[in-house]
């Protein structure tokens, strides 16, 4: 028997809705007025992957986390699951950096490379962008020919996670810790 596969046309701008930013802003912080987080134009449609979603939004750089990808990645779990995903995320970050300082200590580029997209990856799917690129900008450092530059790229790595990490830090104590309902 043949597979029936279900088509259909995204919704190529999810974070525009009828709501308007002020209610994502809401939906983010988990005010209770917003809209359900379940439904709507701002849900994932069918067939659609949440990194596509990702990719789609535009950029916020005023702010170390992007609220409305922060937002679709929110949109995909349960409010507890979310929580829990988010704190899992900051401690890998955190030991993703002291596997950085270690492999630099060491002079092990090709770590601090794979560390670097590691932490890429994580901050990518939080909506952390200035960090998302100074990962980046650490990984290519890693895997050039001259490494002088190293120390300022994890130095601004550091930087942009903490920052990162004071947001996200915040969205949690708004939003109850882990398993709290």
């Amino acid at each position: 028997m043949g597979r029936k596969h279900l088509i259909t046309r995204p919704d190529l701008r999810p974070w525009e809705n009828a709501a308007g930013h002020e209610a994502l802003l809401r939906l983010v912080t988990g005010d209770s007025n917003a809209p359900s987080s379940t439904g709507g134009a701002d849900a994932r449609q069918p067939g659609e992957t949440a990194s596509r979603l990702l990719r789609i939004i535009p950029a916020q750089s005023q702010n170390p986390i992007c609220w409305e990808r922060f937002a679709v990645m929110k949109s995909l779990f349960a409010p507890p699951d979310f929580s829990a995903m988010v704190s899992l995320y900051l401690l890998n970050i955190d030991l993703n950096l002291v596997q950085i300082a270690r492999a630099r200590a060491c002079r092990d580029f090709d770590t601090m490379a794979w560390k670097a997209d590691d932490i890429f990856r994580i901050t990518e799917n939080l909506g952390a962008l200035a960090a998302r690129n100074a990962a980046h900008r650490l990984k290519q450092g890693s895997l050039s020919e001259d490494h002088t530059d190293t120390y300022s790229l994890i130095s601004e790595l550091r930087q942009a996670c903490h920052e990162a990490e004071t947001a996200l830090n915040d969205w949690l104590a708004l939003n109850g810790p882990p398993g709290k309902a």
